[in-house]
């Protein structure tokens, strides 16, 4: 495989998104050291550059680089998932549920989705679909811990959606 050269710095980062510094172990054209992608390989490029800015959290140039990544793979869950994660770390939980359901639209066994619509919803003040997302989420959990963690947030939206009544 190639691996990413690791960038410190956000302005290197956003030079180099069109010609990165690869490792070769493959049988790929190298020229100079800098190792041009073909469109269908760039995909997971952006990928990294975007987790790359979320790290940083420069959540929009994140969301650019997934969003380049999706052009060149359309389609791609993981980038509109992680499109999801940037607007709930900014807030936007509404463009965040747009892009949770985007993810489970293209891939319903994509269960992480469930779990971060659930929450989104529940922020919002919108507890049914947040009951709804969560009861497809807990079936799918592996961890004892978590699996009760979202059981309790089950039973308190259930109630909590009683009194409403």
């Amino acid at each position: 495989g190639y691996y990413l050269k690791s960038f410190i710095d956000k302005e290197e980062l956003k030079s180099k998104i069109k010609a990165i510094r690869w490792k070769n172990y493959g049988n790929s054209s190298v020229n100079g050291g800098v190792f041009w992608l073909t469109k269908s390989e760039l995909y997971e490029t952006y990928i990294n550059i975007g987790n790359t800015f979320a790290a940083k959290k420069d959540y929009r140039s994140a969301m650019a680089a997934y969003q380049r990544a999706i052009n060149r793979k359309p389609g791609y869950t993981l980038a509109y998932f992680n499109i999801g994660l940037a607007h709930s770390e900014m807030k936007n939980y509404q463009m965040a549920v747009k892009a949770f359901t985007r993810v489970l639209e293209l891939n319903p066994d994509f269960y992480d989705a469930y779990r971060n619509l659930a929450i989104a919803f529940y922020i919002q003040g919108d507890y049914e679909n947040a009951l709804i997302n969560f009861q497809k989420y807990y079936p799918h959990i592996i961890d004892e811990q978590a699996k009760n963690s979202v059981l309790k947030d089950i039973q308190s939206l259930r109630e909590l959606l009683n009194k409403n009544k």
